[in-house]
């Protein structure tokens, strides 16, 4: 098996001669700021006899990456973040046969669940009590942004030739967002829907929706640049609202069917809450910061019959989130820089977490080639 790559690189740091990489690692220090680091002699991971080595092709960055930066999300406090990433399978270890060296793969972050809890038992392996989070890859252990990563074999999975790199970089957040899906239920296509957030969640549950012949749609997003992405994709049937706006926007007096949050903030969750019409749906997709909290009446979710869904991550769905992402491609996510998508070596994590935060990108990929 070939590791020329690897052992291409630097060995000088190392001192047992181990191949190392470069990487860009977290590190346990007070000020935000200072809390990410490049480094270029950091080990080439081992590859254990159930897992795969994969050289990192694009890892993005996802909002959930800037909150454990942030401390308000429950991650590891040093190490390498990037749970959204493809690459091409380097290494197998003696005891993997699914995969070979040269395989195109996506990566399943959510860990490796115990198979023997409650939660388990019932296929909710999301809340399994031994595992998934508390051992996600990017989270609560290395990940992609890096140039290699050591991944247990059964959390990576064959990509179809159609996707480029980019496109694969929007398999795991479909994954998520298929089980948001299944969580709130198949709505009618007449329904009224508003998606809060226009990042690129915003827009791929917005893109979703569309595919699934949703022609009453609306997302509402405070920053100019992200409404303009949505408004220029150019889709029938949907409006790019100021927050400020949605409520008028809405396409029935009753107020909306469905309510999909993807900002994780909670004052626009509260301000939404009362434009749900009677017998609709709220989905809490995104992400808040630990220990906020909402004010919302509980007389209306009684008199209105509504429907709260909470959704968390992704269970069993990389698979069809693959085949999805390449249903939709062609239509939807044809040129990735139309939906706010930008690449950055890894050098460049500075300006691409800045761009994230000020909102002048919908989402921020890392190329492991680039320079």
């Amino acid at each position: 098996l070939s590791l020329s790559r690897s052992l291409s690189l630097p060995l000088s740091h190392s001192p047992s001669n181990v191949p190392t990489m470069r990487a860009l690692v977290m590190v346990d220090v007070e000020n935000e700021g200072d809390r990410l680091e490049l480094q270029d002699d950091v080990p080439v991971p081992a590859c254990g006899a159930d897992s795969v080595l994969v050289r990192v092709g694009h890892s993005g960055v996802c909002g959930t990456d800037l909150h454990a930066i942030a401390r308000e999300f429950p991650a590891m406090r040093a190490g390498i973040l990037g749970h959204e990433f493809m690459g091409t399978v380097e290494k197998v270890g003696d005891a993997v046969t699914s995969l070979a060296v040269g395989d195109r793969v996506v990566i399943s972050p959510s860990g490796s669940h115990c198979g023997t809890c409650q939660y388990c038992r019932c296929s909710k392996i999301n809340h399994c009590e031994n595992g998934q989070l508390l051992k996600a890859i990017g989270l609560q252990r290395d990940g992609g942004w890096a140039e290699y990563a050591s991944i247990p074999a059964h959390a990576a999975v064959k990509l179809c030739d159609s996707l480029t790199a980019g496109q694969a970089v929007l398999v795991e957040p479909l994954a998520c967002i298929i089980n948001g899906w299944e969580r709130m239920g198949t709505p009618r296509s007449e329904n009224s829907v508003l998606i809060l957030g226009s990042g690129i969640i915003g827009i791929l549950w917005l893109s979703l929706f569309h595919h699934r012949g949703h022609r009453k749609l609306v997302i509402a997003e405070p920053q100019e640049g992200r409404r303009k992405f949505a408004h220029d994709l150019n889709l029938v049937g949907v409006q790019a609202v100021h927050p400020d706006e949605a409520r008028a926007a809405c396409p029935t007096e009753r107020g909306y069917d469905v309510i999909v949050d993807c900002s994780g903030t909670p004052e626009a969750i509260q301000a939404a809450f009362p434009w749900l019409a009677p017998g609709a749906t709220f989905v809490q997709f995104g992400c808040c910061p630990m220990g906020s909290s909402i004010t919302i009446d509980p007389h209306e979710i009684f008199s209105k019959e509504l429907r709260i869904i909470g959704s968390k991550i992704e269970k069993f769905s990389i698979a069809s989130a693959v085949d999805l992402t390449a249903d939709m491609a062609d239509k939807y996510f044809p040129d990735l820089a139309r939906l706010g998508v930008q690449t950055f070596g890894l050098a460049e994590y500075k300006e691409a977490l800045q761009s994230l935060r000020d909102g002048r990108i919908c989402k921020a990929i890392f190329d492991l080639e680039k320079a």
